[in-house]
């Protein structure tokens, strides 16, 4: 596995009694991006994975369903 350094990444998680959440803070330096141009937009896929009784439990989602990030005029 290939793992991935990046400076300034803070990640947060919170997990609930039937939920669970994470929060990533990438700056757009690490990315290679000096300045966020308007209408230029970033997509994500996250995966969960667990293992359970011995066995890798994943789940991914389809294209259509990753995380958009759009860049506006701020």
């Amino acid at each position: 596995m290939k793992s991935w350094k990046a400076a300034g990444v803070i990640v947060r998680s919170f997990s609930g009694t039937e939920f669970w959440s994470l929060e990533i803070y990438i700056p757009f330096e690490t990315l290679g991006v000096r300045e966020v141009q308007p209408g230029l937009v970033w997509q994500g896929n996250f995966i969960r994975a667990r293992w359970r009784e011995g066995e890798m439990n994943s789940r991914g989602f389809p294209p259509h369903q990753w995380a958009r990030l759009a860049g506006g005029k701020g």
